[in-house]
């Protein structure tokens, strides 16, 4: 960088300033400005305003609302007050300085009309009794009819231009609004002198600004010469000259700049005179490093050449050692199939044995269950022969029974024929005898049925114990063959317990040698695991030679690169001035 481009870019810096402050400067002034602008036009507006409701309050004080009320209902420009009033109205308008003043009244049926208008004769700017009022004033004049007195800053009409307006209501003696007092001002006299206002605004500003843009500068210029001298012996620093000092001794930020950038030279120029030192150091250590790495890479080779061989060897042997790995995982694999045969032959005769007792249990507990189906029938045989001398007994009750409804029935028969003989006086006992000859003829009936049903009950309880007799006789014959059947699975119980205990003999042997030959796996593993690593650890080694001949090779050629380097480095270093 040059000595032009740094003063231009300092300079620039400066302008920038100047810039910055000078439009902030106008921003605030202007902002000011408008605030006193609009203050002074609310005021100038404000007090126009207000001398326009003064002059309508002292107007309407003399005016007759009983006599202008007559004009309104009568709306005749003949009235003698009509004539009067508008010269009242034109002199207050000439004398204030108004651009007009007039009345106005709401007729009955809503309409808004000017009544009397306060301007000479001689213009066409009258408004004549009857004429219309703008409907953008009608809401203005309504509010005056409910009592109050409003003013309408400046505003646009069609017909009147801008205007500042102002209306109060007219009482008559009743205390009635019979109508408006209005008077207009013109707004371009409040332009007028705003427009003066803002000219004067305007200059002062632009001389403001020029005193201000001038104060700047001079201020700008004083702050910013020490950065000129800062420059001056910076661009001597970035020519190699470390003896510059900065003669700045202010407290402000400038001054502490100066203290800081003269730290930094005294910095350097340490800093410089080590790098001086420690290159000639480096490159005194470099050529020793050097013929270091040439001896070790030397050392390296050799190791590199002894490890390679050694893999090799080692190669070999975890090839025979894979092999027997595999052989020995095929005994392994046989083993394992053995053993699982044998467990599956103990399961198997546990099984037999436990299916053959409980068969044997069924066969104990069938035994037991026919021996007391035998009982059970034999008991019910006698039970039924008992019932059959019962059954006996009772047909020799019903035979005596029957021999007595006949007798009983010859009894009746008699009694009955003796009645007959008595007469009349026997009629009653011949109807008793007739019921009991019934009941007799019924009774012997019943006895009758009664051992028919006997006998055919012996009959069947005859079946029925010849029955039992031969089912008792299967019974036993069926506990005799199931004895022998219980006798032939004692028998194989005993067989399958010894099967058993031949099976859990096997069954532990193979167990052992499972346990053995996994043993004998896990050590040819191992072995194989050993090999294998040492072998891998032998190949990292000799890799491990070749890259620290590589690494030797390149720390070699990176001295080279640092000797050149540090020759370089003085180089550079000796064009700096530090003395």
């Amino acid at each position: 960088m040059t000595k032009e481009k740094a003063y231009s870019k300092s300079r620039s810096i400066k302008v920038k300033i100047l810039f910055f402050f000078l439009i902030i400067f106008i921003i605030s002034n202007v902002i000011m400005s408008s605030g006193f602008i609009y203050r002074y036009r609310q005021n100038l507006i404000n007090r126009i305003s207000n001398e326009l409701m003064t002059v309508l309050r002292a107007t309407v004080a003399n005016i007759d609302g009983d006599r202008f009320e007559e004009i309104v209902k009568s709306q005749d420009e003949t009235h003698l007050y009509y004539g009067e009033l508008r010269n009242y109205l034109n002199d207050v308008r000439v004398n204030t300085g108004f651009k007009y003043l007039y009345t106005e009244a709401f007729l009955p049926n809503g309409d808004l009309i000017y009544i009397v208008d306060g301007v000479g004769f001689d213009t066409d700017e009258v408004s004549f009794l009857g004429d219309p009022v703008e409907e953008q004033e009608i809401e203005e004049s309504l509010q005056v009819y409910k009592g109050e007195e409003i003013i309408q800053e400046i505003y646009e009409t069609e017909m009147w231009g801008e205007l500042i307006t102002a209306k109060i209501p007219i009482y008559n003696s009743n205390g009635k609004i019979v109508g408006i007092l209005g008077g207009d001002q013109d707004a371009n006299i409040v332009r007028q002198l705003l427009r003066g206002m803002i000219l004067f605004v305007v200059i002062i500003l632009i001389v403001t600004s020029i005193v201000g843009g001038l104060i700047m500068v001079f201020v700008a210029h004083k702050l910013l010469q020490p950065l000129s001298i800062i420059k001056e012996s910076t661009m001597e620093a970035m020519e190699g000259n470390l003896t510059v000092d900065i003669p700045i001794k202010s407290q402000d930020e400038i001054g502490l700049l100066a203290h800081g950038f003269n730290e930094m030279i005294r910095g350097l120029k340490t800093i410089v005179s080590h790098i001086h030192k420690n290159t000639e150091k480096i490159l005194e250590t470099t050529e020793v490093l050097r013929e270091g790495t040439e001896n070790s890479s030397q050392s390296a080779q050799q190791v590199a050449t002894a490890i390679s061989s050694i893999a090799e060897g080692l190669q070999l042997q975890m090839e025979d050692v894979e092999d027997v790995k595999v052989r020995i995982h095929d005994i392994n694999k046989a083993i394992e199939n053995t053993f699982q045969q044998s467990e599956k032959t103990v399961i198997d005769a546990k099984d037999a044995y436990k299916n053959a007792e409980e068969g044997n249990e069924a066969i104990e507990k069938s035994t037991e269950v026919m021996y007391q189906i035998s009982q059970s029938m034999e008991l019910s045989q006698e039970k039924i022969k008992v019932l059959q001398e019962n059954i006996i007994n009772i047909l020799s009750f019903v035979d005596r029974i029957s021999n007595i409804s006949a007798q009983t029935n010859m009894l009746a028969l008699n009694a009955a024929i003796e009645a007959a003989r008595a007469g009349n006086q026997g009629k009653g006992f011949a109807v008793v005898a007739e019921e009991v000859r019934k009941l007799a003829v019924e009774s012997s009936s019943a006895a009758n049925e009664i051992s028919g049903s006997l006998a055919t009950i012996d009959g069947n309880m005859n079946e029925t114990v010849d029955s039992i007799h031969k089912v008792v006789e299967k019974v036993k014959t069926g506990v005799d063959i199931t004895d022998s059947v219980r006798r032939y699975f004692d028998r194989i119980m005993k067989s399958n317990a010894a099967i058993e205990n031949s099976a859990n003999g096997i069954f532990e042997y193979v167990k052992a040698v499972t346990t053995s030959s996994n043993e004998v796996v896990e050590k040819v593993e191992r072995t194989g695991a050993i090999v294998s690593k040492f072998s891998l650890e032998s190949q990292n080694i000799a890799a491990s030679s070749q890259e620290q001949m590589a690494v030797t090779e390149e720390i070699n050629q990176a001295l080279n690169s640092l000797a050149e380097m540090s020759r370089e480095l003085q180089t550079t270093v000796d064009q700096f001035k530090i003395k």
